[in-house]
């Protein structure tokens, strides 16, 4: 079965506003993981990037299928982030095979 793949991906001009804005993301997301789980969630991944003067802080969020995605999409665009900050989307589908 296809699974749902969205990827948040946001930039920063120093590592001191990623790292601040990395903290309140994950007080953010804590309020709402249960939700999304129940939702049809499967995981949420974070990465960080601090390389030649880049910091960058990749999000993803993989959902069971089309349904839990539009599920949790919804949840997560009616819930309070960090807006000042600029971000980047893109969704990917993914097929897993044994």
């Amino acid at each position: 079965m296809t699974k749902y793949l969205e990827i948040f991906t946001h930039k920063f001009e120093n590592a001191d506003d990623m790292h601040e804005h990395l903290r309140r993301d994950t007080l953010s997301f804590t309020k709402i993981e249960k939700r999304l789980k129940r939702a049809g969630m499967i995981s949420a991944t974070q990465y960080i990037s601090e390389s030649l003067g880049e910091y960058k802080h990749v999000g993803q969020l993989l959902c069971e299928n089309k349904e839990a995605h539009d599920a949790c999409m919804a949840i997560m665009n009616s819930h309070d982030w960090d807006e000042k900050i600029p971000k980047q989307t893109s969704f990917e589908t993914l097929k897993q095979y044994a």
